[in-house]
């Protein structure tokens, strides 16, 4: 009985691996045809850290393929070193997405623009979107003396601004003088309301109250 009991998990296993394989198969295959099954997860170098940018895979998702095909995931995660959604079907296999619009993760919404990906903070009423890009960037390790380069050190993720409007990408800095040259028809008001309101021109979460109240006026 005891056996039995052990071959039926065994069974059972091998039977949700197949058909876990056997769906993400076929979003690959011509009917999907938007990824591809990768099994070199972990073929990385020496660098420490991950590549991902979210710290697990357990991120509920929906997905906007150009083919009209939505998709949900209870696992995704965003690839930077190849600006790719993937999601994880075992240790060492990923199932990398292709030809996918817009990603909606935890309530966060990652759009495909120019073939990168970034994450849209705001959407105002006159069509511009303001963006974030998260970039990866590998900090190798130096002496702490001689500031020579002693390994490969570590991965990195660093972000950059952007404003999206009439089909173009301009780097936003978040600062004063950037920030009023882009809303400059309204700089009295603006100025007034993040006066008022203590906010900073350099934080993220400001600039957002800030873009709100100028779509407000």
């Amino acid at each position: 009985m005891k056996l039995k009991f052990i071959w039926l998990i065994v069974l059972t296993t091998v039977s949700l691996k197949a058909q876990t394989y056997m769906n993400y198969s076929s979003l690959s295959s011509a009917g999907g045809n938007i990824g591809t099954i990768d099994f070199s997860i972990n073929k990385d170098n020496d660098v420490e850290g991950s590549s991902y940018l979210f710290k697990d895979w357990d991120n509920s998702a929906r997905i906007y393929s150009n083919n009209q095909q939505i998709i949900d995931l209870g696992n995704i995660n965003l690839d930077l070193k190849i600006a790719k959604f993937a999601s994880k079907i075992s240790e060492d296999s990923i199932f990398v997405f292709d030809d996918i619009y817009k990603v909606k993760i935890n309530e966060r919404i990652f759009s495909n623009i120019k073939n990168n990906f970034y994450e849209v903070l705001y959407t105002d009423k006159d069509n511009f979107i303001f963006l974030k890009k998260y970039i990866l960037k590998v900090e190798p390790e130096r002496h702490k003396i001689t500031n020579t380069v002693i390994g490969p050190g570590r991965y990195e993720i660093e972000s950059k601004y952007y404003i999206y409007k009439n089909n173009e990408l301009n780097k936003l800095v978040l600062n004063k003088k950037y920030i009023l040259e882009m809303l400059a028809s309204k700089n009295s008001l603006i100025s007034k309301y993040q006066k008022d309101y203590k906010l900073s021109y350099s934080k993220e979460e400001d600039v957002i109250k800030i873009f709100q109240y100028y779509n407000s006026l």
